[in-house]
């Protein structure tokens, strides 16, 4: 209920901490230029960090931070191609079986479990420029030809 009362004044609105720190990891990101990479081989990947606070395993009446850094692309058999990824000849059969589509690839997130909300920050201001750095410096090709085979087997199981 809202009252004028000094002695006991109206709180503010509740901003849950998770909320705020996704909203200020995307704008950080964003404004560092840490929302996508490129690759050696030119492709630009995906970039998003998802924070949750979940039980700590040790003791249910805490809560510990949860980091997930997540790298994704979504790309066709053309561009594959292109970049040297997939052979025209070699990989016909593949190519054939990529058809049109546009492949979704998601690498294995890198998940950071952490105390408290400073080392929170601390992780994915040293994690993501670290990341960003090395990232054009690996070739991702063997990678990519595995995220594309587990696309195809997805299809062939799941009909999707």
């Amino acid at each position: 209920m809202y009252n004028n009362s000094n002695e006991n004044p109206p709180k503010p609105p509740i901003i849950t901490t998770l909320t705020a720190a996704n909203l200020e990891v995307a704008k950080w990101q964003k404004a560092s230029q840490f929302d996508s990479f490129v690759d050696l081989e030119g492709l630009k990947w995906n970039l998003a960090v998802v924070v949750n606070q979940v039980p700590d395993l040790h003791d249910s009446r805490k809560v510990v931070w949860r980091i997930a850094i997540k790298v994704t692309i979504s790309i066709t058999a053309d561009e594959l191609i292109e970049t040297g990824t997939l052979d025209r000849v070699k990989d016909a059969r593949l190519i054939g079986l990529l058809g049109t589509d546009i492949i979704p690839m998601a690498m294995k997130p890198i998940v950071y479990t952490v105390k408290n909300e400073e080392q929170a920050r601390q992780i994915v201001a040293s994690t993501l420029p670290k990341l960003k750095a090395n990232f054009p410096k690996n070739s991702l090709d063997e990678t990519k030809r595995l995220l594309v085979c587990r696309w195809i087997n997805e299809q062939a199981v799941f009909g999707v």
